[in-house]
């Protein structure tokens, strides 16, 4: 215990607490310290796990091109008919074979990617589906994600130009990184081409998410984070178009910042491939 007594409590002071500690034990404390102010001390971890060490980059690296396998892998077992849960079921084994631990997984035909964090269901393929893949093969604790989009036989003209639309707001926003730029900055131009674009009505989360030890953790790359961008740090570049009645479109890669730009760690190519 803080004092060096088993079992005592201190009674006085300011107690951080980490955001993901679970609240019920929090609530369990402030009774038997009175005297104490609890605070978020979550600042003082996230500020070291935002800059991540060369054997932590080497692991993130290693999960990255393991799930760069277990997309293409997954890509190939595409068949007609096929439902999203069947898709999804081939993860799991195809993640074990490469030492990664299956988590989550998320696959989704057609307009069910209009929901960017959609469950897996009964859904059929079907021609001219738009096919959402987003998936995270952890490695020795890291995590890796990334996002592709491909389409089952046929796409239509205007998921043709949301899909290209959305290239160039990926492409915008990694050469746009680079140490001293805002992470507010990076969602703001991904908004900005999808927007000239006339689909911005239709991006409705964040550019991205800091990954590591948790497959979102801090920074966020998210308008008001005024956050400089660093050497070290890795994240998430994802943005996408979600229109109801048309489908989804999403393409995520991870970027480590370096010391002039970024290294853009996932290798899956991001040409619009039809399947099929």
């Amino acid at each position: 215990m803080p004092d060096g007594r088993p079992g005592i409590l201190p009674q006085k002071g300011r107690i951080g607490i980490e955001s993901g500690w679970p609240s019920g034990f929090t609530l369990s404390l402030i009774p038997r310290m009175t005297q104490a102010v609890f605070v978020d001390g979550s600042f003082c971890i996230d500020e070291v796990r935002m800059i991540k060490e060369p054997e932590e980059i080497e692991r993130m690296k290693c999960a990255s091109k393991k799930n760069d396998e277990v997309m293409s892998a997954m890509i190939r077992q595409i068949r007609g008919g096929m439902t999203e849960l069947e898709l999804r079921r081939n993860l799991r084994p195809l993640m074990e074979e490469r030492g990664g631990i299956f988590q989550w997984g998320i696959v989704a035909f057609g307009e069910n990617a209009v929901d960017p964090h959609h469950e897996g269901d009964g859904t059929r393929l079907q021609t001219g589906d738009n096919i959402v893949l987003d998936i995270g093969c952890p490695y020795e604790e890291y995590h890796s994600d990334m996002t592709r989009t491909v389409f089952f036989r046929e796409v239509s003209p205007e998921l043709e130009r949301v899909y290209q639309l959305v290239r160039r707001a990926s492409e915008a926003v990694i050469g746009a990184v680079r140490p001293g730029v805002s992470f507010d900055a990076l969602d703001r131009l991904g908004r900005e081409v999808i927007a000239d674009g006339g689909y911005g009505a239709w991006f409705n989360h964040r550019v991205g998410h800091g990954i590591g030890l948790e497959v979102h953790e801090p920074p966020y790359v998210c308008i008001g984070n005024q956050l400089s961008l660093k050497p070290g740090m890795i994240f998430s570049v994802e943005p996408g178009i979600y229109k109801p009645g048309l489908g989804g479109v999403r393409i995520e890669d991870l970027v480590l910042v370096t010391e002039n730009g970024c290294c853009v760690l996932n290798q899956y190519p991001k040409d619009l491939t039809v399947i099929g």
